[in-house]
């Protein structure tokens, strides 16, 4: 059985990768988690882990489990089409676009296939890259964070 934290990050690669054009979205996410832009398809997204936490208290729902919070950074590289003047602006559209994206397929499976208690969307933050690519000029880092419980005896289990 695998720990549960993997079946979170399995179950938003797999909801990600899920996300195409026909099914509602702004575009078909073809690569999520490839940090390799020269294999990627754009949009594309690489899922980490920034802290995880236990939030119990003695007054907690049940002494048997954990309540768990993790913070998960969701890094969004998009691309342009074409050149433009400003490609540094350019590509806020495509990030919006995205960042949609994103908050749809999270905002109608906030349980992410029954992995977690809940994921919530937290905010997001732009970065302009400095190599100079027109093409590829800047990432867009989001921040979720997902709720979830485990068992005290057997970790790998639901609470």
């Amino acid at each position: 059985m695998a720990p549960i934290i993997t079946n979170i990050e399995t179950a938003m690669k797999t909801a990600i990768d899920a996300m195409t054009v026909v099914g509602g979205y702004n575009y078909n996410w073809n690569s999520p988690h490839q940090p390799d832009l020269a294999l990627a398809s754009f949009p594309c997204c690489v899922i980490l882990i920034e802290s995880e936490r236990c939030v119990d208290d003695q007054n907690g729902s049940d002494e048997r489990v954990y309540t768990n919070e993790v913070d998960f950074l969701l890094i969004v590289t998009g691309q342009l089409s074409s050149t433009t003047d400003i490609p540094n602006y350019s590509i806020n559209a495509e990030h919006n676009k995205a960042l949609d994206d994103l908050k749809k397929v999270f905002g109608t499976n906030y349980h992410i296939t029954n992995t977690c208690d809940k994921i919530m969307y937290l905010g997001m933050e732009r970065e302009i890259k400095k190599n100079g690519d027109i093409y590829v000029p800047g990432e867009m880092a989001t921040r979720w964070k997902v709720y979830y419980r485990q068992d005290r005896l057997t970790p790998e289990t639901t609470g």
